[in-house]
């Protein structure tokens, strides 16, 4: 699973904790709204752009062993947002929306 963010999105998070004192000096994920696998997140892109996805699935035992320096893009990247919504800040850019305007359309 895949937690994707834009940087109008981290922008917004941004100028929202400068809003609140008590955030100076503390550390906070931000991530997007949507946690989707990366399979679901290249077919939205592929459904977008018209496009038939073609994917290949690759045992990760395997791929850590062939690709060791790549392995870290293989795994669940989920974040806690816990934090920034005791601050109010709740992530509100849809994965479709933010992929189309990326892509421009």
């Amino acid at each position: 699973l895949i937690n994707p963010v834009w940087s109008r999105e981290v922008g917004r998070c941004i100028q929202q904790l400068f809003a609140h004192p008590k955030t100076m000096g503390e550390v906070f994920n931000i991530a997007g709204a949507e946690c989707v696998t990366t399979h679901e997140y290249y077919q939205i892109i592929a459904d977008l752009l018209d496009t038939e996805l073609k994917t290949k699935t690759v045992n990760i035992e395997e791929f850590s062993k062939a690709a060791p320096k790549q392995a870290h893009i293989a795994r669940h990247r989920i974040y806690d947002l816990s934090a920034l919504h005791a601050l109010g800040f709740v992530p509100s850019l849809e994965l479709k929306e933010a992929l189309k305007e990326t892509l421009d359309l």
